[in-house]
């Protein structure tokens, strides 16, 4: 039998950010992040039921076999405490429901390094079609809207991939 490696799954957090499952046989999925914030404590954060019972639906079958990489929340000092409180809550709710996964984080820097990237958004969607050419109408909309989310949350999975040599099981 020959080995498998993990299934990965990359998250961008954030909004507009995504979650991406990369199994070993290199298939991928994607799941917009957006329709999992709500509003219900005067701002925008991740609502860990909805989150949960996601994870719970899509990734209950990969217990103890998945490795869980995260993109680290930045907070700049032009962002408001709406923002903050924003990113490091839906932080602690992506950490807390993926803490049974081996779950680890990874600068933005790092593994936009890795691929050469800049901090240019297009840079990272150029990048993943060309990675995943069958996916370019998922990273780029119909219209031409850019879906940057999408494209650095399969991006981060591949990085833990090549570059973190993810164990075998």
């Amino acid at each position: 039998m020959k080995p498998t490696t993990r299934p990965i799954i990359g998250i961008d957090p954030g909004i507009k950010g995504a979650v991406a499952l990369l199994e070993p046989n290199g298939c991928l999925t994607v799941w917009d992040l957006k329709e999992f914030y709500s509003n219900d404590l005067g701002f925008n954060c991740l609502n860990e039921n909805m989150f949960n019972n996601f994870v719970q639906q899509e990734f209950s079958r990969l217990y103890e076999n998945a490795y869980v990489i995260c993109e680290k929340p930045q907070i700049r000092y032009q962002d408001g405490i709406k923002t903050s409180r924003c990113v490091y809550r839906s932080d602690g709710v992506m950490a807390a429901i993926f803490r049974c996964y081996g779950f680890t984080y990874v600068g933005a820097k790092e593994w936009k390094k890795f691929f050469g990237l800049s901090e240019n958004k297009v840079d990272s969607i150029d990048r993943a079609v060309k990675e995943f050419p069958s996916w370019k109408d998922f990273f780029v909309g119909p219209r031409g809207g850019k879906r940057d989310g999408r494209a650095e949350a399969a991006l981060i999975a591949l990085y833990a991939k090549r570059y973190r040599n993810i164990p075998i099981f």
